[in-house]
């Protein structure tokens, strides 16, 4: 199972009589449920776990039965990390806020380096959001953001350039004619 991903409910299947009871040989993993009566297994897997078997028993006034399987809670790398931004910002206009998009489990932390990103905007380490409003002009630069878990980490990298906009199409309207002395 993946750590923190959710687990399609699990229920038995049986053949002869209906079972009352279920029981299982020792608790599950942390996040994950056993249902007692139903012999249904749910949630969400929150802690690495090794391989192990587990036994479960199904009872009813006829006897019971049993049915052993190996379970393990593990996580997958981050991969494919991705950010959808563009490389050039305009001065004095807020960014939305960016968020990043990634395969496998979910990142702990994040990093990024040149570590200082264009003047106003912020890098928050924990989600690998990009956000705020770029004050200064920047030359394009590139920076590598790196999604870390306990199985490894994966990068990309993204170039930034913070402009200003050039005024374009600028006009005067001719008037036919001014005359001295007179207000315009």
């Amino acid at each position: 199972l993946l750590k923190g991903n959710a687990l399609t409910p699990v229920s038995p299947t049986y053949n002869g009589g209906v079972p009352t009871s279920y029981a299982i040989s020792e608790p599950l993993p942390a996040g994950l449920a056993f249902n007692t009566t139903t012999g249904q297994i749910t949630g969400t897997p929150t802690t690495v776990t090794a391989n192990k078997a587990y036994t479960v028993t199904a009872t009813n006034d006829g006897g019971t039965a049993t049915k052993t399987f190996d379970l393990s809670v593990f996580v997958q790398q981050p991969s494919n990390l991705n950010y959808q931004v563009s490389n050039v910002l305009l001065r004095n206009t807020t960014l939305a806020t960016v968020k990043p998009t990634y395969s496998g489990s979910a990142a702990n932390s994040f990093s990024i380096n040149p570590q200082e990103l264009p003047r106003g905007l912020t890098f928050n380490t924990s989600t690998g959001e990009i956000s705020g409003t770029p004050d200064l002009i920047h030359a394009a630069s590139s920076y590598t953001i790196t999604a870390t878990n306990e199985a490894g980490s994966t990068t990309k990298t993204i170039s930034l350039e913070v402009k200003v906009i050039a005024p374009t199409s600028l006009e005067y309207i001719a008037n036919s004619t001014y005359f001295r002395n007179q207000n315009i």
